[in-house]
């Protein structure tokens, strides 16, 4: 490789300028920077010759690898555990919805033997998201992104329950009551 104005540059240089430029470019037979001048900037000791005289330096673990570590053991016996609650259970067929609101949005369920299995399986959901949640990344970023993950597939339950819940209760709601149109128009009321 040789160097143009102290740039590496790929081809060769000419021996002489040429005879017909106005500006004369400076050609250097020696490169101005070698390894041999800037050794610690510009060579990479763990690789090469210099490899055994300057070994790596050793990989050092933070002081609360065993916290991490438990942090990681947790996570996934929380993520094994929802596997299992997920696989394990089944929508009732039938709900039980508290009275209707005025508003239109989804009534509470009742504490009622068809919506046990429901109101279990939501509480053990939050529970799990609780935990979750109290787990300290102490600035880890791979517990974080495991942590947030889980938390994100924990919603995600809970949103479908939500979703399954609202899609019951629209297909079994009580029919609205129509209002009847008056027959005149309503300015000759007044």
């Amino acid at each position: 490789m040789e160097y143009y104005y102290g740039i590496p540059h790929p081809g060769p240089l000419p021996t002489k300028p040429p005879a017909t430029s106005w500006v004369y470019p400076i050609y250097h037979t020696q490169p101005l920077y070698t390894t041999d001048y800037w050794p610690s900037y510009t060579y990479n000791y763990a690789r090469g010759p210099y490899a055994q005289a300057f070994p790596s330096p050793p990989v050092r673990l933070s002081k609360n690898s065993a916290e991490i570590t438990s942090a990681h053991n947790l996570i996934g016996s929380i993520r094994n555990e929802l596997q299992e609650l997920v696989q394990n259970f089944q929508f009732p067929d039938r709900l039980d919805f508290d009275k209707p609101s005025s508003d239109g949005q989804v009534p509470k369920l009742l504490n009622s033997r068809h919506n046990s299995s429901l109101n279990d399986y939501r509480a053990s959901l939050e529970d799990l998201l609780d935990t979750l949640k109290r787990i300290r990344s102490r600035g880890d970023l791979s517990v974080r992104s495991v942590r947030d993950d889980a938390i994100k597939e924990v919603q995600d339950r809970l949103a479908e329950l939500k979703r399954k819940k609202a899609e019951v209760w629209w297909q079994h709601r009580p029919p609205a009551v129509l209002v009847q149109p008056l027959r005149r128009p309503m300015w000759s009321n007044w």
